[in-house]
């Protein structure tokens, strides 16, 4: 069972073996078939939250108006970046979005986050690593991603000075996300 729990890429020393395989022979005696999700076997201690990722972004002004400084995001849940400003009532410009949308894409690349909508420019928006652009600009491009977990994620901001900090926060994932980066090209146009 460790070998099997292994060749999917899980950590053994994550999954409670022993209710896992107890499960098993439930339904193996009664015959039936049945799907089985192995975050519901997580070992307590390897539930807790941490920080998962953290961005720090150039802090556009505009942003200062968003009044709630965290988002949960519900198990399978979909997030829009465009749905999540019209909540708050705010009007605010395609740059200042664009970058709010994109420290949150940087903060989900590592997760196993789906992503069902993302956009980039031709230019490169100042304040936005390359590679981590979502851009978003209202009525024409949204970013939009799914929790495909069975716990929930939270986002929180700070903004301090000229910086705004996104942090991910949540159980870590059974699954690790490397991201590897190659250096920049560039192109003439």
């Amino acid at each position: 069972l460790e070998e099997a729990i292994s060749s999917i890429g899980a950590s053994s020393d994550w999954i409670d073996v022993e209710k896992v395989k107890n499960q098993l022979e439930q339904t193996a005696a009664s015959l039936t078939s049945a799907q089985l999700s192995l975050q519901q076997y997580v070992r307590e201690d390897m539930q807790q939250e941490t920080v998962l990722s953290q961005v720090t972004i150039p802090l556009h002004e505009e942003l200062r108006a968003i009044s709630q400084t965290t988002m949960t995001i519900e198990p399978k849940q979909v997030f829009s970046v465009l749905d999540f400003f019209k909540k708050q009532g705010l009007g605010i410009s395609k740059e200042a979005m664009t970058l709010f949308a994109s420290a949150l894409y940087e903060a989900i690349i590592p997760t196993n986050f789906e992503i069902v909508e993302r956009h980039t420019s031709a230019v490169l928006p100042n304040g936005v690593k390359a590679g981590f652009e979502a851009a978003v600009e209202q009525n024409k491009k949204d970013f939009i991603f799914f929790n495909p977990n069975d716990r929930a994620y939270t986002f929180e901001w700070k903004m301090e000075g000229d910086r705004m900090q996104v942090t991910l926060i949540g159980p870590p994932f059974i699954y690790q996300y490397a991201l590897k980066t190659d250096p920049i090209e560039y192109y003439d146009p």
